[in-house]
């Protein structure tokens, strides 16, 4: 592998089981994830400490489209992690796409591991020099790369390396979606691929490959122009624009103000301050450190419930506005009613207005137990009885539910 300035950060591709450098070097295999620091490591060999942006795809990786609530991070772990364990424990690496609208409710594409590895390759690394910048998934990277779009707007990069094979294709009229081919599987993405550009020969495509020049149907032709060819040594060295606040980044800024560094000020103003001897000064800074660690779980705790009911305020909001716009006339008093006794354990998804009803959508905190919904049913049933006749909830071992009201006339 060629040498660069060390101020200059380069871009390395963990896939399946081999590394893949920029600079057209031969992939460098390590077998297991664990291994996987120590190859790059060697193989690094002689060059100055390095600063690196990681795009991450092991096996044991998965990319899937999931329906969710417009939130942000720590509501969204809150809302999937029934579905997907692990996603609110910090144990585990995992990021999201952008939340995109699909019909009344919200989608998105969820990245995650299925077992810890990131952290620990991450300060594998750093114990030899290699500091890791960020850290993305490769669909996301390959979505960086296009740089022809069509004017429908759709967008398909195909990247192919090491007989594995890994597509991002959002199309102009429906869901974002995400394709993975194991090793040895070579036939399936070309079909797949071949089937894409029947259907619209001259929509742009991208085929990222490792091979020095693409062959078969994913080769660039006449028959299909839009079809192009970039190998992988070269999309590496790239310099793809992804924005460190995407919230795709696998691994998430670290927060300015910590407990460590909140203690050391507080330990030194102390100590500046007051000019005691060292005896007190060590109890001090001893026990404003048990303070600021449980400052900082309370203040872990304030937030989830904060982006809660900031989730909540909003989806309320959005529906006064769609009251205004609408103006059935059992909307104002019957929103008023599920504004005044909705639990803090549930977040309100949509409201809807049906022939003689409402219907109702949301989530139920993964965490919460008893019988919350029954008892905001009864709630809203003592709030005004002519109106709300019947409520039931469909789902109860899931984390969402649906509630049908119906009206009296």
């Amino acid at each position: 592998m060629s040498t660069s300035p060390q101020s200059e950060a380069f871009t390395a591709l963990l896939w399946g089981d081999s590394w893949w450098l920029p600079g057209g070097a031969e992939p460098v295999a390590f077998g297991q994830i664990e291994h996987a620091a120590g190859a790059l490591i060697a193989a690094l060999a002689g060059d100055a400490p390095r600063r690196l942006r990681l795009i991450y795809q092991p096996d044991r990786f998965a990319s899937v489209v999931t329906p969710c609530p417009h939130a942000g991070r720590r509501t969204l772990a809150l809302a999937l992690q029934e579905q997907f364990p692990g996603l609110a424990t910090g144990e585990i690496a995992w990021s999201h796409e952008p939340i995109l609208p699909l019909g009344e409710s919200f989608t998105t594409i969820l990245h995650y591991e299925s077992s810890p590895a990131l952290f620990a390759l991450i300060a594998h690394l750093a114990d030899f020099g290699i500091a890791v910048e960020s850290v993305w998934p490769l669909p996301t990277w390959l979505h960086s790369l296009s740089q022809v779009w069509s004017e429908s707007g759709a967008t398909t990069v195909l990247a192919l390396a090491g007989g594995r094979a890994c597509a991002y294709h959002h199309p102009a009229a429906g869901t974002r979606q995400v394709i993975t081919w194991p090793a040895g599987d070579a036939t399936a993405p070309e079909l797949w691929l071949g089937n894409l550009l029947d259907r619209d020969p001259a929509e742009p495509v991208l085929v990222v490959t490792d091979l020095p020049s693409a062959d078969g149907v994913v080769s660039p032709s006449p028959e299909r122009p839009g079809l192009q060819h970039l190998p992988l040594a070269d999309a590496l060295a790239r310099a793809a624009t992804m924005p460190s606040r995407h919230p795709a980044q696998l691994r998430p800024p670290a927060p300015l103000v910590t407990a460590p560094r909140a203690v050391l000020v507080a330990s030194l103003l102390l100590l500046a301050a007051t000019g005691v001897s060292v005896t007190p000064w060590a109890l001090a800074h001893g026990s404003a450190r048990r303070e600021a660690l449980v400052r900082t779980d309370r203040e872990q705790v304030l937030l989830a419930e904060v982006a809660h009911l900031r989730a909540n305020a909003a989806d309320i909001a959005a529906l006064h506005r769609k009251r205004d716009e609408q103006k059935p006339p059992f909307a104002g008093p019957l929103l008023r009613q599920l504004a005044a006794t909705i639990p803090p354990e549930i977040t309100l998804a949509g409201v809807q207005g049906v022939a003689g009803g409402f219907t109702a959508q949301g989530f139920v905190a993964p965490t919460t137990t008893g019988d919350v919904l029954d008892r905001w049913t009864q709630a809203l049933a003592r709030t005004d009885v002519r109106r709300l006749v019947r409520t039931e909830v469909p789902a109860k071992n899931s984390s969402a539910f649906r509630l049908i009201g119906e009206i009296k006339p």
